[in-house]
């Protein structure tokens, strides 16, 4: 966990005496076309010297050469700062922390700031100490956020397999390299005393990431009034106003969902400096295919952001962002020599990426060092405990004809749900057209599980996944009873994964041993099965299956309205409780 980026003062003092010519560079790139983020353009043929970690001179670099110093020449080439990713959740990706490093790195990101709330929820600390172990041995800077909300919320009735306290939370915070995003607003609107304090004493000890989605006004007011200075949950060019009017810093997504920079790229071609762009939420098969930062930038540019902007916005703007423009974030001297070497710009193609003066990846392929660290199987993996005799039902009145129940209708493009009450027959083998079965069962051992219907879930067959945010609890959705518990059962013995059936049988799958969430695989394998999976939803009718998955994995998430489905019941977000199925019966 890197707690403390600053270099030793005795490589900067190497790296002043290189720039005076005292000791020879240990590399200069000649030639280069240079992104000037702090100018905003880009000055051809220049040479940037390094000594050891450290740039230490932009310039003609004539003092710098000496008979062992290594020349690069990037004629015709555009050097960058290496991309920085404002607010990131590795879990996301299914990738094991060693190959999500692996990944990003090949595609030009030197930096991340990682939230690993997900793992955090499955295995508590413990799974954010493993994260951080096997991080250790990558050259990828990973700036790891002690999460601050375990669960989401603890107003709400959803629980993982984890709850780590307010008191430990304060205990460990200093270990951290700032605090993640605290998302439990419902506690905020309710003036609660205990969260106000406990998240202005975070604000005050480390730098907090915001999760302030839906707030305005005056709520928003006395969010910011805790100390939190950013917000990732920016949907409209009214809410991203509102924050950098109020002195909030806007993080502009663009993910595997949430897409906000094509409704926002606005604010990166106006404000550059100030809003950085972020993946939140990115899966591996995007990476492989298009990109990761280097895929914002290149979208931000095709939207017609100039490139220099674009770049600044994935560099310098999150360096400011978190008080790093020191070490981090542009070519300068003093800085760390992470560098991306780009053949062309527009598209921004990635031919070699520099950590730290070291060439880690040459046109998309890792070549830095291989240091896996072996999983610790106990606290990580044998997460799923899910009761072996499963009963999927709709809990409905014994001899009904004819019920009204509330059904979880997602809005599409959103993280939002909306409740609608629709009509069901009681005794019909089918749940009907249009609707679909939603079922979640508990996979830390209490055996709760629970069953409701939905609405505008355009699946024939069932998916199930023990990914359900923010509990991880096993999510299944289908338009049968009978595929909603073969997918259920498949993903308990893959001991956590991603499942579709179709006439309880197993069609296609992703196996994420570590915790529920990750694979055990390799970067290129994961992608393969990711991509399987997609394509055996679409040859079975799903017309978009990234969102389709996206949708249900969001239907349990307790902090965002309107509705939300637990291994307890319905849950409504604003009121704050447990709703019955039923609402009429005849």
């Amino acid at each position: 966990m890197l707690a403390d980026i600053r270099p030793k003062p005795e490589e900067l003092a190497r790296a002043s005496r290189s720039s005076l010519g005292l000791e020879p560079a240990d590399l200069v790139i000649t030639n280069a076309s240079v992104v000037d983020v702090w100018r905003g353009e880009i000055i051809d043929r220049v040479n940037i010297a390094v000594k050891g970690r450290i740039i230490t001179c932009v310039g003609r670099c004539e003092r710098s050469r000496g008979i062992y110093t290594r020349e690069i020449d990037a004629r015709g080439k555009t050097l960058a700062p290496g991309f920085i990713d404002a607010h990131t959740h590795i879990e996301s990706t299914l990738l094991r922390p060693a190959e999500f490093s692996k990944a990003v790195l090949s595609r030009g990101t030197t930096t991340v700031f990682a939230d690993p709330h997900e793992i955090a929820n499955v295995a508590g600390l413990a799974g954010v100490e493993y994260m951080a172990r096997e991080l250790s041995g990558s050259p990828l800077k990973v700036f790891l956020l002690i999460p601050p909300n375990v669960p989401a919320s603890l107003r709400s009735p959803d629980r993982g397999g984890a709850v780590i306290g307010y008191d430990e939370i304060l205990g460990n915070v200093d270990r951290f390299s700032g605090v993640g995003e605290i998302m439990d607003t419902g506690s905020l609107l309710d003036g609660d005393s205990v969260f106000l304090e406990y998240s202005s004493r975070l604000a005050m000890r480390q730098i907090v990431q915001g999760h302030a989605a839906g707030l305005s006004g005056e709520d928003l007011d006395a969010y910011i009034s805790l100390g939190i200075s950013n917000d990732h949950e920016v949907t409209s060019w009214e809410e991203l106003s509102e924050r950098l009017s109020k002195g909030m810093i806007p993080i502009v997504r663009y993910g595997s969902s949430w897409r906000d920079l094509e409704r926002l790229y606005r604010a990166i071609d106006r404000f550059p400096h100030i809003v950085p762009i972020a993946t939140d939420d990115i899966h591996c098969l995007h990476i492989a295919r298009e990109g990761h930062m280097d895929r914002a930038v290149r979208r931000a540019i095709e939207l017609g952001v100039d490139p220099v902007k674009a770049i600044a916005s994935a560099t310098i703007a999150p360096a400011i962002l978190y008080g790093l423009h020191r070490w981090l974030g542009s070519i300068a001297p003093g800085r760390y020599a992470d560098l991306v070497l780009i053949s062309d710009l527009e598209k921004v193609s990635v031919e070699e990426v520099y950590v730290d003066g070291t060439l880690v990846a040459r046109e998309y392929k890792y070549l830095g060092p291989e240091d896996p660290i072996a999983l610790s199987e106990p606290i990580i993996a044998n997460s799923i405990k899910a009761p072996q005799h499963l009963r999927i039902s709709l809990d409905l009145p014994k001899g009904c004809e004819e019920v009204v129940v509330r059904a979880v209708r997602p809005i599409h493009g959103t993280t939002l749900t909306r409740e609608e009450r629709v009509r069901l027959e009681c005794s019909a083998k089918n749940i009907g057209e249009g609707l679909v079965y939603i079922s979640v069962v508990n996979r830390y051992g209490s055996g709760h599980s629970y069953t409701g219907v939905g609405v505008d879930i355009p699946i024939e067959g069932a998916i199930a996944s023990s990914i359900a945010h923010d509990s991880h609890n096993i999510i299944a959705v289908g338009s049968s009873l009978e595929d909603v518990t073969s997918a259920i059962k498949a993903v308990i013995e893959l001991g956590g994964g991603i499942v579709f059936t179709h006439r309880s049988k197993v069609e296609a799958s992703v196996e994420l041993r570590i915790a529920g969430l990750m694979s055990t695989k390799s970067y290129y394998e994961v992608a393969s099965e990711l991509g399987g999976l997609f394509r055996t939803l679409r040859e079975h009718g799903a017309e978009d299956p990234e969102g389709l998955l996206q949708e249900i994995q969001l239907l349990s998430l307790t902090v965002i309205p309107e509705i939300r489905i637990t291994d307890r019941g319905l849950y409504r977000v604003l009121e704050r409780r447990i709703v019955d199925l039923v609402v009429g019966v005849e």
